[in-house]
């Protein structure tokens, strides 16, 4: 594909793009294409996925810093659903937009939104007792430009359980409290995650560079995929298994409690602090797994324990 990054150049250049959005643009485009290529896409693949290098060009023409020069941001833009059932469902697929999710005591969903792009590009629909907030379908530009992060903030009914709650996001940062679901399936790449007095039956979580924190969580089971991104979890409680994957990124656990807990981890440390699983399985590559607990009576059963060049420890401290 290099021969369609120097014509992506070509073509940027002609569309009078500054050189810092040819850059920022072209290095996007190489680290798309460098996933898709380990993905196993062939070059037939590849050359379907990004299209023709003029079209994306004069696509992405359209939403430079130049043009966009002059235009103030529009103002807040507001949607509003009523009739909201208990267990309704969120299946939220957004870019680069940044999320804060609120309460509200009026019993309705409402979506405040900022930014530069109308707020009639996204689909927001609420049918059948499920949100529905989706990015643009025609091609993503906002997503090579980092001034043209956008923001929702969406209330939600205080005190109204939702059913299954899928949320995935790509570039922006995400926060979400004090709410309660039957389910929650949580996907980032670059955006950092705050999760914070929630309840679920059942917790997903897949991140490649973004920053986790959960605080004060009540769930069923945890399922946790990492690559580089560090995870910092307090006070959490998984009544049933907890699973946890890491490439390279750190885990670090106070009062955290579940029934089985399973580690993988490549490079990543994992630092735990009145840590009190049932029972462990644990594997390190080179990462180094650490569980330091005061709680002499409450015993961990090892079910496995295996490390190549790092350290296992578990200990008591009095």
């Amino acid at each position: 594909m290099k021969k369609f990054l120097q014509d992506l150049e070509t073509e940027l250049r002609k569309n009078n793009l500054s050189d810092e959005e040819i850059s920022e643009i072209i290095a996007d485009h190489e680290e798309m294409i460098e996933t898709a290529m380990n993905e196993g896409l062939t070059d037939a693949e590849l050359e379907k996925k990004f299209g023709n290098p003029k079209e994306v060009a004069e696509e992405l023409s359209q939403f430079s810093e130049k043009k966009e020069k002059g235009r103030e941001n529009k103002k807040m833009k507001r949607q509003e659903f009523t009739g909201i059932e208990e267990g309704y469902h969120i299946n939220i697929g957004l870019i680069n937009e940044d999320i804060e999710f609120q309460t509200n005591e009026d019993g309705k969903i409402i979506i405040e939104y900022s930014g530069k792009r109308d707020l009639e590009d996204y689909t927001i629909e609420f049918n059948n007792n499920e949100l529905v907030l989706k990015t643009p379908k025609k091609r993503e530009i906002g997503s090579f430009f980092g001034h043209e992060k956008n923001q929702f903030t969406i209330s939600l009914p205080q005190g109204l359980k939702i059913g299954n709650f899928i949320l995935k996001e790509i570039n922006g940062d995400i926060e979400l409290a004090k709410h309660e679901s039957e389910s929650l399936q949580l996907d980032t790449k670059n955006g950092d995650l705050k999760l914070s007095e929630f309840k679920t039956n059942t917790l997903k979580l897949n991140t490649i560079n973004g920053d986790v924190n959960m605080e004060d969580i009540l769930c069923k089971t945890i399922s946790v995929s990492q690559i580089s991104g560090d995870l910092q979890m307090k006070k959490v409680t998984a009544i049933g298994d907890f699973d946890a994957h890491s490439v390279s990124g750190d885990m670090n656990f106070e009062n955290v409690n579940c029934d089985e807990f399973t580690m993988k981890t490549v490079s990543g440390d994992v630092n735990a602090y009145e840590f009190y699983p049932t029972s462990v399985s644990l594997n390190s590559v080179s990462g180094d797994i650490t569980i330091t607990n005061t709680d002499m009576s409450k015993t961990i059963d090892v079910k496995h324990e295996r490390s190549v060049s790092g350290d296992i420890k578990i200990r008591i401290k009095k």
